[in-house]
C-alpha cells in the first residue's frame, strides 16, 4: 500500500511539471507573436516564411502533346444517336428540351438550335425547379431568352413532385398549342403527335417522360432513370402520354457538344 501512494505521489508531481512546462511555452508563442504584430522584423515589413522548396519553379505556359489537338470527348453513342434523331425528324411534330434550372443560362448544346429546332418547333423544359429560387430567378431567366434568342415558349417542372400537377399542365397546354398549329406537310394522314425529348445528360428527360404519362394516364414508369448520367444511351421506342389527342414521347440520350 504504501508503495502504491508513492507511485501516486510521483505521477501527480510530473503532471505539475509538464503543465506549467506546457504554460510557459504557450506564454513565450504568445508573447513572441504580440512583438512580432507590433514589430515583424525591426524595419516595418513582415517576417518572410522559409520556403520548403526553394529551386522551385513555375512554368509559364503548359505545351500539350502535338497529338492532343485531335482528341476530344465525345462518347461514341453521342454522335450516333445524334444522327438518328435527325433523322427522326420527318416523322416528329415537336421538340422538347430539358435543361437543368440551376445552369439555366450555361450547359446547353447549341447542336440541338442548329440541327434540330431549325426544323421543328420547340420547348425549353427547366427542369429540378425546386433546386432554386423561383421568386428570384424565373423572371431574369425567361427575359434573358426572350432578349437574346427570341424563345418564349419556356415551362417549369419537378419531375420528382407529381403530384404538383400545375406545372405539368401548363407543359401539356404548350405541346398542344404548338403541336395544333404546325404544318404537318407529309405527316397529314397521321392522327397521332410524336414529340422528341433532347437534352444534355442526367437532366431529367426519362424523369419528365414517366412523370407525363404517370399525372395524365396514371400509368408506371416506361423509360428507365436513374441518378447517374447515361442511363439513357439510345433512342428509345415512343411512350403514349395521352389519348385525346393521342400523343407519343421519344426518349433520347443526352447529347454534349463535342470538345
Amino acid at each position: 500500500m504504501h508503495f502504491h501512494s508513492s507511485n501516486l505521489l510521483r505521477l501527480s508531481t510530473f503532471r505539475l511539471k509538464l503543465l506549467n512546462l506546457t504554460t510557459d511555452f504557450a506564454s513565450s508563442a504568445i508573447g513572441a507573436a504580440s512583438q512580432n504584430q507590433r514589430n515583424p522584423c525591426g524595419d516595418g515589413t513582415p517576417p518572410m516564411a522559409t520556403p520548403r522548396f526553394p529551386d522551385f519553379v513555375s512554368r509559364q505556359r503548359f505545351t500539350l502533346p502535338s497529338t492532343y489537338a485531335k482528341q476530344d470527348w465525345f462518347p461514341k453513342h453521342m454522335g450516333l444517336q445524334m444522327k438518328v434523331m435527325e433523322g427522326k425528324l420527318r416523322t416528329v411534330d415537336l421538340v422538347i428540351e430539358v435543361h437543368d434550372a440551376r445552369v439555366a443560362l450555361t450547359g446547353r448544346n447549341p447542336t440541338f438550335g442548329a440541327r434540330l429546332y431549325s426544323i421543328r418547333p420547340h420547348i425549353l423544359v427547366l427542369n429540378k425547379m425546386d433546386l432554386i429560387s423561383m421568386k428570384r430567378y424565373k423572371e431574369p431567366i425567361e427575359e434573358y431568352y426572350r432578349r437574346t434568342q427570341n424563345l418564349t415558349n419556356i415551362c417549369w417542372t419537378n419531375c420528382k413532385d407529381v403530384r404538383n400537377t400545375a406545372k405539368f399542365s401548363t407543359l401539356v397546354d404548350k405541346m398542344l398549342e404548338l403541336l395544333r398549329n404546325e404544318h404537318r406537310f407529309n405527316r397529314t394522314v397521321k392522327t397521332e403527335y410524336q414529340v422528341m425529348v433532347v437534352g444534355i445528360p442526367n437532366t431529367g428527360k426519362s424523369s419528365l417522360i414517366n412523370a407525363l404519362r404517370n399525372v395524365n394516364l396514371d400509368f408506371g414508369k416506361a423509360c428507365q432513370e436513374g441518378a447517374r448520367p447515361g442511363v439513357t444511351t439510345r433512342v428509345q421506342n415512343r411512350v403514349r402520354i395521352l389519348d385525346r389527342p393521342l400523343t407519343y414521347l421519344l426518349d433520347t440520350p443526352g447529347v454534349l457538344n463535342p470538345w
